[in-house]
């Protein structure tokens, strides 16, 4: 009775300046409220009785003879990339080549030149022993013209040239630097004239490694925002000219020293652009679902090979990514609609895990056609890095490639 008479009160104005109550009053006249409604409703809610559940799950796992999986190869090159790498130890050789092509339109006679200096920066060294040395010196040369040599970035690669192939000469004394400096030093006032000519300018600048320390040193090329630069000031008559010339073409060679050809193996090495396509047999594998069936989890495991693996201290991104053709190209991921899943692996880790919910699924709905998935890598510095995953083939099956999926459906 009091409840009700403190609601009728309410109900009569009693309570009519909300403004002046405290929020202790006000809460308690929102609980009366709350109480009375409950006790003047007569009427319950139905609890819904039921021997079966409106959905059914089903797990299905596919096993390594429907995953059948090729490495794809192409020549090996980091053109386009924003380092260039140099440096050698038993697995891999790198050089890296830069020319500037602009000398050649520089005005016939200059009267006096101020300055001619060379500026790059250095960026991330890939150790395998991070106990070596921090410092490295860079060797760079003038190449000399040859008959007939001329090169582009991006068709230069270790199978159309190699280091010993190419004429030299010391421009400079072995540069000594460090991780993250900015180095600069002045040029021979001779290599403009050498440069002015079409056929020497073709050839450029060529940086190695003198030491075989094991180390690789990495400089920011013409693709990156810290650009390399030669700084050109001259005098003809009374002016002064002023000019930042920028690398026309800039590339590193890179030369793997072993091979990747364990057939029981899955190779990915962005460095050779060794990528993977595996075809995976979903129309025999899953029989037990259909385009209203939906996929709750879905994964893929593969094994890492770790004698074959190496990474340069430093992380492989993995993507997977589904083919829209069953033809290969002259890039192996020309065909390549948009990556679905990406693990990241580190130096410890033993299996490269996929989440493929959404790849299994578009299939299921048909929104997609089943025509190839394909795995890369792209490393966080550079890449030289080699991933080696045990393949369909492989003689351990607790180390074969798996999918493991939980579908959840209707309970018709």
């Amino acid at each position: 009775m009091k409840l009700r008479e403190l609601l009728n009160n309410y109900k009569h104005g009693l309570f009519t300046n909300i403004k002046m109550m405290t929020k202790l009053n006000y809460l308690l006249i929102i609980g009366v409220l709350i109480v009375l409604n409950g006790q003047n409703c007569e009427e319950k809610l139905p609890s819904l009785q039921s021997d079966k559940s409106f959905v059914i799950y089903d797990s299905l796992d596919i096993y390594a003879s429907d995953i059948l999986g090729e490495t794809k190869n192409i020549f090996p090159s980091l053109e386009k990339d924003d380092h260039l790498l140099m440096g050698k130890n038993d697995e891999v050789e790198a050089f890296s080549m830069m020319k500037f092509m602009d000398f050649t339109i520089l005005p016939d006679t200059i009267d006096e030149v101020l300055e001619l200096s060379f500026t790059f920066y250095t960026v991330n060294k890939l150790p395998i022993d991070t106990n070596l040395t921090n410092t490295n010196f860079i060797k760079i040369s003038k190449i000399l013209p040859s008959d007939g040599f001329d090169w582009n970035e991006e068709d230069l690669n270790s199978s159309n040239i190699s280091i010993g192939d190419i004429s030299k000469e010391d421009l400079v004394d072995d540069v000594f630097v460090g991780e993250n400096d900015t180095c600069e030093f002045v040029l021979p006032e001779n290599l403009i004239e050498f440069w002015k000519d079409s056929a020497n300018a073709s050839g450029g600048l060529i940086f190695e490694i003198p030491e075989d320390n094991g180390q690789f040193q990495s400089i920011y090329s013409s693709e990156s925002a810290k650009k390399p630069f030669i700084k050109l000031q001259y005098i003809i008559g009374e002016d002064t000219t002023t000019k930042t010339i920028f690398p026309t073409d800039d590339v590193s060679v890179i030369n793997y020293l072993t091979e990747n050809n364990n057939s029981d193996r899955l190779y990915i090495n962005e460095g050779r652009e060794q990528c993977v396509l595996l075809n995976v047999d979903l129309e025999n594998a899953i029989t037990n679902a259909d385009s209203n069936t939906y996929v709750v989890r879905g994964t893929l495991t593969f094994h890492i090979d770790k004698s074959q693996t190496r990474n340069y201290n430093d992380k492989i991104y993995l993507y997977l990514g589904l083919m829209d053709s069953t033809d290969w190209y002259d890039e192996c991921l020309d065909n390549i609609i948009n990556f679905e899943s990406v693990c990241t692996l580190g130096t410890d880790d033993s299996v490269a895990v996929f989440t493929i919910n959404g790849t299994i699924q578009n299939y299921l709905t048909e929104s997609k056609d089943n025509v190839g998935i394909v795995l890369w890598s792209a490393n966080a510095t550079h890449d030289i890095s080699n991933l080696s995953l045990y393949g369909a083939n492989s003689p351990d099956q607790s180390k074969q490639p798996k999918i493991k999926l939980l579908f959840m459906k209707e309970n018709e």
